[in-house]
């Protein structure tokens, strides 16, 4: 699969998210073959009904309990997401957070 995408968009996958964030030994074990760093989330909301709309995400993605320094957080192409996603940032920002480049992440040689 990663030989496909890379020939698509001319670049390797890196990381590794597992469906539903199920990892299991095995896709460990071909994310490491692939030379790819297994990534999780530490928390995420829009998929759920209540938070479908831009004010309810904003306020838990601003306020989760599980926010902390290095979270990485989970968030689709979704309609109030993208609404939302503007006032996350700067909300973020207003609380001392600063966002990562991955490409300062370090993956497997």
């Amino acid at each position: 699969m990663n030989n496909l995408v890379e020939g698509i968009i001319g670049v390797r996958p890196k990381y590794f998210r597992a469906p539903f964030g199920s990892n299991t030994e095995h896709s460990k074990k071909v994310a490491e073959k692939e030379k790819m760093l297994v990534m999780n989330w530490t928390y995420g909301y829009d998929w759920e009904k209540e938070y479908q709309d831009k004010k309810a995400l904003t306020e838990i993605m601003l306020n989760s309990p599980y926010l902390g320094n290095g979270a990485n957080l989970l968030m689709h192409d979704r309609k109030w997401t993208s609404e939302a996603i503007e006032e996350i940032v700067k909300g973020f920002q207003k609380k001392g957070y600063e966002f990562l480049d991955p490409k300062l992440i370090e993956t497997p040689a």
